[in-house]
Formats: C-alpha cells, structure tokens, sequence
C-alpha cells in the first residue's frame, strides 16, 4: 500500500515488515512497491507500506489517498496485497477508481466495482487516457487525461462533491 499525504516537499519512507523504515526519494519508489523488475518484485516483498509526501493538491485540507494494488494480484504476495486491499476498502470514505481507457474494463476491475457496490462504497470510475482515443465514448466513467490535464478539474470538483455527500 502506498499511502500518499500532502507536503509542500517531496519525500518517501518505506516501512518494512521488519519494523525498519528508510527514506527514498520520490523517483526512487517504484523500486521498492512495484512488480516491474524481478529486482523491485522481490523489494516490494519486503516492504509493509509506504508514506509518499508530495505536493498534490487533492490530499490539501487533511485528504489522504490510499493507493492499493488492485484485486487482481496474483501469487503468494499477491493473495496478501488483495487481502490488506480488501481491509482499507472497508474504512473508505470515497473510492477513486483509475482505469485504462483504451481498452475495457478487465475482470479484476470488474470484480473491484462489484465488491464497491456490495459494500455501498461510493466510488468515482475514472478512465484515463482519454487523449489516446479517437473519439470519448459515451458509458460509465468520467474520462480524463492526466497528461494533457483534459478534464482533471472535473474529476476534482466531482470527487470533492461526492466526498461532501452532494452527488451520488
């Protein structure tokens, strides 16, 4: 899990499941909780969590993001990842669910909106990529592009109005 809090400085501190903590730069995470190398696969065993404190402006005024690997983790690893997944979906106020907008929603996506809708989760589906489409369809999700920025603002007025309990 990477839980991600607002800081005007970047900074990162890996928590270890040996109870030892140590501080990386912003760059350097994705050695320590990704699955990218078979390097960083075998780090990211090894680590409990991490706190990564940036200047986002959706974690101001107190907002923490929780970044979890999904339900579709696979192995022994994995089974515990869906697992600690599953327990913070319990205590969330609003989930933000980031999907790949070129192509459909996978089984494990699928399974993440059911489990949100089971346990009246309120969630926002949001498909990103939207600027490698020809044309944005028409269907569930708000679409953006977090390269060009095309839309963020309305992602952020509508997960704010959710989180305050004003749109469904």
């Amino acid at each position: 899990l990477n839980y991600i809090r607002w800081s005007a400085e970047k900074s990162a501190q890996i928590h270890f499941k040996d109870g030892s903590v140590q501080t990386v730069s912003v760059e350097e995470l994705t050695n320590y909780v990704t699955k990218i190398t078979a390097e960083s696969e075998e780090m990211a065993a090894k680590v409990d969590h991490a706190v990564v404190q940036y200047p986002c402006m959706f974690c101001q005024n107190g907002v923490q993001i929780v970044d979890t690997p999904g339900l579709d983790d696979e192995g022994e690893l994995g089974q515990l990842r869906v697992r600690r997944s599953l327990q913070v979906m319990n205590g969330t106020d609003l989930a933000i669910v980031v999907t790949d907008a070129t192509r459909a929603i996978d089984a494990g996506e699928q399974e993440l909106l059911d489990q949100l809708r089971k346990k009246q989760i309120p969630y926002l589906l949001v498909r990103n990529k939207a600027d490698l489409l020809p044309q944005v369809p028409e269907g569930e999700g708000l679409y953006v592009s977090a390269v060009s920025g095309w839309n963020v603002h309305e992602l952020k007025e509508r997960a704010a109005r959710m989180a305050v309990g004003t749109e469904e």
